[in-house]
């Protein structure tokens, strides 16, 4: 999501500075962006007053991917308005080791490096504005639509490898002796590998969208994440 941004938003500048290091490794680059339970981008609380050429940023962020060891955070912060506002967002790209930032662990069930932010008047300078002043919104629209089609084909993956191991495991597996295959794991599997198959062509193509940058990629993301969900979603499949 870090390196989405400054691809859509990022000037030359800024380019030159991260994407070196973001492709050696050096340099990893994350979203910060909810600030509570609820992923509601529009209600962004945490501020960004202009100090002279500069901005103090003060609020807190929670549930940051990769939160612990990045290197550098794109911070929603707003500007103008308040929240619930869709105007007045902008993006800020924050260094980790700056001055008044503290982050701690956020265990998740996935084990992924998720954390909780606390900015304590950041002192960032103009330059670490990432596209127009109050203008962030339809840059993280574009952002979180390419982060929700890479987390669908990422469960995609996973799913898959798990219905192959799956059906591994019912040709082999004998009971009552006959092969599962030919008992209940036809009809289950045959509607699994049906839901299984509209979720990669759903994926697929919001991935090509992606890449052409079409302009439906936000309905392709949508249709994405609810076919990958479907396919995923035990209940929906005993319902």
């Amino acid at each position: 999501m870090g390196v989405t941004a400054l691809f859509l938003a990022g000037n030359p500048a800024q380019k030159e500075a991260l994407l070196p290091g973001i492709a050696s490794g050096g340099v990893l680059l994350t979203l910060a962006l909810d600030e509570s339970s609820r992923h509601q981008p529009e209600h962004t609380a945490l501020q960004a007053v202009k100090r002279g050429e500069g901005f103090t940023l003060a609020g807190s962020k929670t549930f940051v991917a990769e939160g612990m060891c990045a290197t550098h955070f794109v911070v929603a912060a707003r500007t103008s308005g308040k929240p619930g506002d869709a105007q007045g967002i902008s993006l800020f790209v924050v260094p980790a080791d700056a001055s008044g930032i503290t982050r701690s662990a956020l265990p998740a069930i996935d084990s992924r490096d998720h954390a909780r932010l606390t900015l304590t008047n950041v002192q960032v300078g103009g330059t670490a504005l990432l596209g127009a002043l109050d203008e962030g919104m339809p840059v993280l629209e574009k952002i979180l639509d390419r982060a929700r089609i890479g987390i669908a084909a990422e469960m995609l993956g996973t799913a898959c490898q798990a219905f192959d191991m799956t059906l591994d495991y019912l040709k082999t597996r004998v009971q009552f002796a006959r092969s599962l295959a030919f008992q209940a794991g036809a009809p289950a599997g045959g509607n699994v590998f049906a839901d299984g198959t509209a979720a990669l062509l759903a994926a697929e193509a919001a991935l090509q969208a992606v890449d052409a940058d079409a302009d439906n990629v936000p309905e392709l993301a949508l249709l994405a994440k609810c076919q990958v969900g479907k396919f995923l979603c035990l209940r929906c499949r005993t319902s």
